[in-house]
């Protein structure tokens, strides 16, 4: 069960997902199975390698709504899915974190801590991934 929840605001994120941000959970991506690759496209939104990440993002070939991202190789590959593809969101860990909230198209007043700025958001992320280890 994921235990890492998180809203990206990224300019990136949002032309990904064609909304305000992404609702995701981090899970350790040798705890992910894609049982039909092949129905993926998978490809980089960034087309420069300045500032790092530059994640794979993996939309259905079928319906084009986006599904997965992924980052890393191996043991330290992440995967970041939707929380809308769960069968049950209501069982998902409560959002820890926005992130890259200066892009932000409607402010969110649920309480939860706001990151701001790049080195701000991906300490904010590194910290939820670390604590949930």
């Amino acid at each position: 069960m994921p235990t890492v929840r998180l809203k990206c605001h990224c300019t990136i994120c949002q032309a990904f997902t064609a909304s305000p941000y992404s609702d995701v959970v981090i899970i350790p991506g040798s705890e992910v199975t894609i049982q039909d690759e092949a129905a993926l496209d998978f490809r980089n939104y960034k087309h420069h390698r300045w500032p790092p990440p530059n994640l794979k993002r993996g939309r259905c070939r079928h319906c084009d709504q986006a599904f997965i991202e992924t980052w890393g190789a191996g043991v330290v590959e992440i995967a970041f899915i939707r929380a809308a593809t769960f069968e049950y969101p209501e069982l998902l860990p409560p959002v820890g974190a926005h992130v890259f909230y200066e892009h932000c198209i409607a402010k969110a007043r649920d309480g939860v801590p706001k990151y701001r700025g790049y080195f701000s958001s991906q300490f904010a992320i590194g910290r939820l991934i670390m604590n949930a280890l």
